[in-house]
């Protein structure tokens, strides 16, 4: 909304000061060409820093080894991790998987009160790199990424901005992505995700953020 307000307000102070200076000498003429500019990355600027998480966390928020969470930074912080009332589930990672196979894996949240959502989820070796391959269910709904993290690349599937899905109450909310397992079969691999449940006032205040973590190993030897 501020965003919104400052793009409609910005211009018409512009166009008013144009009219009333409009007689005067080159030099004002000049500043006030330079108003538009500033203006403008005023306007640029607003838009990075207040509308940036909506489309999607930053990556390394998964609170996987050698990461950071929402909860932990200058975003989420009213309340402690895992605090709330809600629910957050990684649902379909296998306990045991088969090499190369392909699982369609889940992720859903809710909480009571709560209006829009967010997650962020990696999948990682025990060399803490990208184990397995990522892909989306829905490109409305979310994008996936890379990062390096301790000399490594992972992955990051997350949500967009349509995947926040703004107005859904109380949830749950899913977002479904697939995993094909690594053809490695001696890798046991950890998915580690982060969920927000946000209250949609377009702040970063009143969210409550969840972590969660499982592991999945290439034999059932591991489970004994």
């Amino acid at each position: 909304m501020l965003f919104l307000f400052l793009l409609y307000c910005f211009p018409c102070n512009i166009v008013y000061s144009q009219s009333s200076i409009k007689t005067n000498n080159q030099g004002i003429t000049e500043m006030k060409t330079s108003g538009y500019v500033v203006s403008f990355l005023t306007l640029l600027f607003l838009a990075t820093v207040v509308l940036p998480y909506g489309r999607g966390p930053k990556n390394s928020k998964t609170g996987a080894p050698g990461e950071g969470i929402c909860a932990e930074s200058d975003c989420h912080t009213d309340y402690e991790v895992n605090s709330g009332p809600g629910s957050f589930q990684l649902l379909g990672v296998p306990n045991v998987y088969t090499p190369g196979k392909t699982y369609p894996i889940t992720i859903r949240i809710s909480q009571k009160g709560q209006s829009r959502w967010g997650f962020q989820v990696t999948a990682i070796g025990g060399d803490s790199a990208r184990s397995g391959e990522i892909a989306k269910h829905d490109d409305n709904l979310t994008q996936l990424d890379t990062d390096e993290v301790r000399g490594h690349e992972r992955f990051y599937l997350k949500h967009t901005r349509r995947g926040t899905q703004r107005g859904t109450e109380n949830g749950p909310v899913s977002w479904q992505f697939t995993w094909k397992a690594p053809d490695d079969s001696s890798e046991v691999v950890s998915f580690y995700a982060a969920g927000n449940a946000a209250n949609g006032n377009r702040e970063n205040s009143g969210d409550y953020i969840y972590q969660t973590s499982i592991k999945s190993y290439p034999d059932s030897s591991y489970l004994e």
